[in-house]
């Protein structure tokens, strides 16, 4: 199971362990939760930064590369040669500066391109290891902040922990689990997390009926109908959630489903409504979904 310490940080405070995560490691696997793997992503960004890009020239001696003069925040100018075409004066842009080491162990130097120096590289998301294909370099939003670190910019300043959870622990298979662990192993307060429940008065049985034929098996049967919502993207916050543990998105419902079990540790699911016959289900789901999709309210049930 993967554990992301940003989202950790939501329940209790693990400030300390960003800098020394295993030190957070050693005493989760004295505790009986083995950590198999640390991943800091952060450390794939050392030396990239948010640029902005002053002046763009032709190469004097290319016609296919540009001269740029670009600033990384504080009066500092690089000179930059750059082959993409697809950037402007005005822009932010990734810069990658010298000492990065970019996928592929393709590291930055200061160097000399058509005898003109050059002072990094401006880059796209596939050069930084963040898509499989690029159109040119990334331009970023206007307000992105100049000098401001790609890695923290982006959300990919976090550190992963690949756990081992024992069949006994089940209790540890979700952030907040883990976070009562945490607080108890080193004394920390434990934020809970709080919901609200919106309804428009009517009740959930009005609309879908549930029905348990094997009590036995599934003494607990819940779910909860909504409606007048869309299916869309996830926004950006949760799609980097859920990948910073290594999954995918894939649309705002499905996403706030896996949000919520890693997050709690219950799984759900969404059906559309329309396709249930009869407004009757005997499915063993706690979630019943007509056209869904608002995180906020999805997330409070």
């Amino acid at each position: 199971m993967k554990i992301s310490l940003k989202w950790l940080q939501d329940y209790v405070d693990v400030t300390e362990f960003f800098q020394k995560p295993e030190v957070l490691a050693e005493a989760l696997t004295r505790g009986g939760l083995e950590v198999e793997e640390i991943i800091n992503r952060a450390k794939d960004f050392n030396h990239v930064v948010i640029g902005h890009i002053l002046e763009k020239d032709k190469h004097p001696n290319a016609d296919k590369l540009s001269l740029c003069r670009v600033s990384t925040g504080e009066g500092v100018v690089h000179q930059i040669v750059c082959g993409a075409q697809n950037h402007k004066a005005g822009d932010r842009v990734i810069v990658a500066l010298p000492g990065a080491v970019l996928p592929g162990n393709f590291a930055i130097k200061k160097s000399a391109v058509r005898g003109v120096d050059s002072a990094g590289m401006l880059c796209s998301l596939k050069e930084l290891g963040l898509a499989t294909e690029s159109e040119g370099i990334a331009i970023l939003p206007a307000d992105a902040p100049v000098g401001k670190s790609y890695a923290e910019y982006g959300g990919y300043d976090d550190v992963t922990f690949e756990l081992k959870v024992t069949a006994n622990r089940a209790d540890c298979l979700s952030h907040f689990g883990l976070a009562r662990e945490v607080s108890t192993l080193f004394g920390k307060e434990l934020k809970v997390p709080s919901s609200e429940i919106k309804t428009n008065g009517k009740s959930t049985k009005s609309e879908i009926a549930l029905d348990v034929k094997a009590f036995d098996l599934c003494p607990r049967y819940a779910g909860r109908f909504l409606k007048g919502v869309k299916v869309g993207p996830s926004p950006a916050w949760l799609k980097a959630r859920l990948e910073s543990v290594g999954m995918n998105s894939i649309n705002n419902i499905v996403d706030v489903t896996n949000y919520v079990m890693l997050e709690l540790g219950q799984p759900l699911h969404a059906f559309d409504a329309a396709f249930i016959n009869g407004k009757k289900s005997s499915w063993t789901v706690p979630l019943l979904v007509k056209n869904s999709s608002l995180w906020t309210e999805l997330k409070s049930l």
